[in-house]
């Protein structure tokens, strides 16, 4: 479980995040939305270590800064939202997931391939796996990376927009899938999510940045019964029922 408290950042003097608080559940997918420039990058790259804070944050109730790097790169994995072109294969990029897990000699280990494989399955990418990441397309070339970030195998990922150049259907499915891996492989999946109505179907709790600050953390439930969504993002909500009476929400 993560737990941020109080967390500030500041680059001179501009104020990014301002006392923001939450926190993410074991088994939970985190969706984290909020308008451009609200401060959901910056926290992010927070959780994982890259910009420093004031304020705190705990991985299981130890605060982060204490993990050393390597420590932190067998608990934590990132996923940032501008990924580079890379010459490597996707097996190859897909097998540096488990660098914090190897020897000095670099070799890979039956777990290591075992890591790999599943996260190559997951992603629908074992057909792509002697593919050049520079020949692939956008979304390709995305769930490569995830399929790098998943071969990390560790308890929490943090992902910064990780259906960016995904097609619509895509899209959909890889959100679906981040909730069933959070659930049922009792991990703690924390998301920047652009699509609100995927953010909110797919999640477990909804954290809402507004202006560098947390607006509210909702359940999926509490983000039906309230407007807070459709007031900082100026939308319309319409509620579907559909046939396993489980509603689906819209926002236009």
């Amino acid at each position: 479980m993560i737990e941020v408290s109080h967390l500030s950042l500041a680059y001179g003097k501009k104020q990014i995040l301002n006392n923001v608080s939450f926190t993410c559940r074991r088994g939970q997918l985190t969706s984290i939305i909020g308008r451009n420039g609200a401060g959901k990058t910056a926290a992010v790259r927070c959780l994982a270590g890259i910009n420093p804070y004031y304020g705190q944050i705990l991985l299981d109730k130890i605060e982060l800064r204490k993990y050393s790097i390597p420590e932190r790169a067998k608990r934590i994995s990132y996923l940032p939202q501008t990924l580079p072109d890379s010459p490597f294969t996707v097996f190859e990029l897909t097998s540096l997931g488990r660098r914090p897990y190897q020897m000095r000699t670099g070799k890979l280990t039956e777990e290591d391939i075992q890591n790999i494989e599943r996260a190559l399955e997951i992603t629908d990418m074992h057909s792509f796996s002697m593919r050049r990441v520079n020949t692939l397309s956008g979304g390709e070339k995305q769930r490569a990376y995830l399929s790098m970030v998943f071969a990390q195998n560790t308890d929490v990922i943090v992902l910064d927009e990780p259906a960016a150049y995904m097609d619509i259907s895509v899209e959909r499915e890889m959100y679906a899938l981040l909730g069933k891996l959070a659930r049922e492989m009792n991990k703690t999946i924390i998301s920047v999510m652009h699509n609100i109505s995927y953010a909110v179907n797919n999640a477990d709790s909804i954290v809402l940045f507004e202006n560098g600050c947390v607006s509210a953390q909702m359940k999926r439930d509490e983000a039906i019964n309230n407007h807070l969504i459709e007031e900082i993002f100026k939308v319309k909500k319409s509620v579907v029922s559909s046939k396993d009476e489980k509603e689906t929400i819209i926002y236009l």
